[in-house]
């Protein structure tokens, strides 16, 4: 069994808790994968934590934070990904050190007649994109793109309104991002308020 395990970052995906255990029970998230029963408990959620700091760590590693065996925290850190609970290992690429340290986040109003998916397979040609989202609300889609100077950007709003069907862009730049801390999640106790996902109720 190889001892390494992942890439450069890891990703949450689906994950609920009450109090100290968290159970997952035959559901099914947004790559339409079944979820089977599967607890989390403190020591996947020390793993979890471990690799959202350095997704590089190794079995061998792991296994001394935790005191459990290589073979153990393999088997365990295969389960959680397996259930969904840790969604991806990733390499993250930094613009910045590719020159491109101008960040604008754009939202876009498309034309009414533009259909979304052509709109969104569309947006791979455009290769300053670096992340997007649909959106509710006033605009379609809220997109970020990463640019070596305004020029740069003002080709890419120029593209977008000849070559994809928008309407509007409304711009703005990007100063720099928050650190946020996804692991919380792991901590958060059963919620039954409104704004609770999907899969949370589902699980309760």
């Amino acid at each position: 069994m190889s001892d390494f395990h992942g890439y450069a970052r890891i990703g949450l995906g689906n994950l609920t808790t009450r109090g100290k255990i968290a159970e997952l029970s035959s559901v099914v998230d947004h790559d339409d994968r079944v979820i089977h029963n599967y607890t989390v408990d403190d020591i996947d959620r020390s793993l979890v934590r471990l690799l959202m700091q350095d997704a590089r760590r190794t079995y061998n590693q792991l296994s001394r934070e935790v005191r459990l065996s290589a073979n153990t925290v393999a088997e365990r850190v295969r389960r959680l990904r397996a259930s969904g609970v840790i969604a991806r290992f990733r390499a993250e690429l930094n613009p910045a050190a590719l020159g491109r340290d101008l960040i604008m986040v754009a939202d876009i109003r498309l034309r009414e007649d533009v259909d979304r998916r052509q709109f969104e397979q569309g947006l791979r040609s455009v290769r300053q994109l670096v992340a997007g989202a649909r959106m509710t609300g006033e605009y379609d889609y809220q997109l970020r793109f990463a640019c070596v100077a305004p020029a740069d950007y003002e080709t890419v709003v120029d593209q977008l309104k000849r070559d994809h069907g928008v309407r509007e862009v409304r711009s703005r730049l990007l100063l720099h991002d928050l650190v946020v801390d996804v692991g919380n999640l792991l901590d958060l106790a059963g919620d039954t308020s409104p704004g609770m996902s999907r899969h949370t109720r589902q699980l309760k």
